[in-house]
Protein backbone atom coordinates (compact mmCIF):
# COMPACT_ATOMS: atom_id res chain seq x y z
CA UNK A 1 0.00 0.00 0.00
CA UNK A 2 3.28 2.34 0.47
CA UNK A 3 3.44 2.20 -3.43
CA UNK A 4 0.47 4.17 -3.84
CA UNK A 5 2.35 7.38 -2.39
CA UNK A 6 5.80 6.53 -4.27
CA UNK A 7 7.23 9.54 -6.05
CA UNK A 8 8.05 7.41 -8.99
CA UNK A 9 4.73 7.73 -11.27
CA UNK A 10 5.33 4.19 -13.10
CA UNK A 11 5.47 3.02 -9.53
CA UNK A 12 1.88 4.17 -8.62
CA UNK A 13 0.48 3.44 -11.89
CA UNK A 14 1.94 -0.25 -11.45
CA UNK A 15 0.42 -0.45 -7.86
CA UNK A 16 -3.03 0.98 -9.68
CA UNK A 17 -3.12 -1.75 -12.19
CA UNK A 18 -2.50 -4.25 -9.68
CA UNK A 19 -5.37 -3.69 -7.91
CA UNK A 20 -7.55 -5.22 -10.64
CA UNK A 21 -5.85 -8.28 -9.91
CA UNK A 22 -5.66 -8.55 -5.86
CA UNK A 23 -9.09 -6.31 -5.13
CA UNK A 24 -11.11 -9.60 -6.03
CA UNK A 25 -8.90 -11.38 -3.14
CA UNK A 26 -9.92 -9.52 -0.53
CA UNK A 27 -13.33 -9.24 -1.25
CA UNK A 28 -13.80 -12.48 -1.38
CA UNK A 29 -12.98 -12.70 2.45
CA UNK A 30 -14.95 -11.12 4.62
CA UNK A 31 -12.70 -10.61 7.20
CA UNK A 32 -10.62 -8.68 4.88
CA UNK A 33 -13.16 -5.93 4.38
CA UNK A 34 -11.25 -3.64 5.72
CA UNK A 35 -7.76 -3.52 2.94
CA UNK A 36 -10.71 -3.85 0.51
CA UNK A 37 -12.36 -0.58 1.63
CA UNK A 38 -8.97 1.00 2.13
CA UNK A 39 -7.83 -0.39 -1.39
CA UNK A 40 -10.34 1.37 -2.66
CA UNK A 41 -9.76 4.60 -0.77
CA UNK A 42 -6.16 4.34 -1.83
CA UNK A 43 -7.77 4.45 -5.96
CA UNK A 44 -10.00 7.30 -5.24
CA UNK A 45 -7.09 9.40 -4.02
CA UNK A 46 -5.15 8.32 -7.18
CA UNK A 47 -7.50 9.44 -9.44
CA UNK A 48 -6.62 12.97 -8.37
CA UNK A 49 -3.04 12.41 -8.73
CA UNK A 50 -0.31 15.59 -10.24
CA UNK A 51 0.73 12.66 -13.20
CA UNK A 52 -2.00 12.06 -16.07
CA UNK A 53 -0.92 8.40 -16.66
CA UNK A 54 -1.48 7.55 -13.18
CA UNK A 55 -5.09 9.37 -13.32
CA UNK A 56 -5.82 7.59 -16.40
CA UNK A 57 -4.82 4.00 -14.90
CA UNK A 58 -6.64 4.45 -11.62
CA UNK A 59 -9.92 5.55 -13.90
CA UNK A 60 -9.78 2.29 -16.02
CA UNK A 61 -9.11 0.12 -13.07
CA UNK A 62 -11.99 1.78 -11.19
CA UNK A 63 -14.24 1.10 -14.18
CA UNK A 64 -12.86 -2.30 -14.66
CA UNK A 65 -13.33 -3.12 -10.99
CA UNK A 66 -17.02 -1.64 -11.22
CA UNK A 67 -17.20 -3.54 -14.86
CA UNK A 68 -16.50 -6.60 -12.73
CA UNK A 69 -18.93 -6.23 -9.56
CA UNK A 70 -21.72 -5.53 -11.37
CA UNK A 71 -21.49 -8.62 -13.47
CA UNK A 72 -20.87 -10.82 -10.65
CA UNK A 73 -17.33 -11.35 -10.97
CA UNK A 74 -15.85 -9.75 -7.53
CA UNK A 75 -15.88 -12.87 -5.89
CA UNK A 76 -12.88 -15.00 -6.03
CA UNK A 77 -12.96 -18.19 -8.22
CA UNK A 78 -9.81 -20.39 -8.33
CA UNK A 79 -10.48 -22.24 -11.10
CA UNK A 80 -11.63 -18.64 -13.02
CA UNK A 81 -9.01 -16.67 -11.99
CA UNK A 82 -5.51 -18.31 -11.20
CA UNK A 83 -4.46 -18.63 -14.65
CA UNK A 84 -5.81 -15.13 -15.98
CA UNK A 85 -4.20 -13.73 -12.77
CA UNK A 86 -0.59 -15.43 -13.84
CA UNK A 87 -0.69 -13.84 -17.55
CA UNK A 88 -1.83 -10.61 -15.89
CA UNK A 89 1.05 -10.76 -13.73
CA UNK A 90 4.47 -10.37 -15.73
CA UNK A 91 7.69 -10.29 -13.21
Amino acid sequence: MALASDRVPHVRMEFVNSLLVIKPYFDSDSSETNISEELVDLLINLTKDTDRDVIEAAEHTDFELLSAKRQGKSTYSPSKTEESDEVRVAF
